[in-house]
């Protein structure tokens, strides 16, 4: 009987190993290469768009607040106005005394129905 293991006759040439510069030249002459490329320049603009509009957004927030923070003060000081005048006419037309003057009786009664102070001694 023949024994099993037969000695080859030829033999084959090692392959040689690709190295980084075989590897990314291979890359390059690759057919799915302009694919990979443009995806991944898609993901960079993609990303620069998210990274823009976010930006966009959170100036468009802060520029609101601190509009909306100045309209506030604005109100607030022109309440504070309207409160000193007020009080200012409040006894200048002496409301407090219990004889007001007939001319002004509507205005007194409409400062102790709504006062924005309480008035003092």
């Amino acid at each position: 009987m023949p024994s099993p293991k037969r000695r080859k006759l030829q033999h084959k040439p090692a392959a040689a190993k690709p190295t980084a510069a075989t590897e990314s030249s291979s890359f390059l002459l690759s057919p799915d290469a302009p694919i990979i490329i443009s995806s991944y320049l898609r993901v960079v603009f993609h990303a620069l768009a998210l990274f823009i509009i976010t930006v966009f957004l959170c100036y468009t927030v802060t520029a609101s607040k601190a509009q909306i923070e100045e309209r506030i003060t604005q109100e607030i000081a022109a309440m504070q106005v309207e409160i000193l005048e007020c009080k200012r006419k409040y006894i200048e037309y002496e409301c407090a005394s219990s004889h007001r003057l007939d001319l002004f009786r509507e205005h007194c009664i409409q400062w102790d129905k709504y006062p924005f102070f309480v008035p003092g001694p």
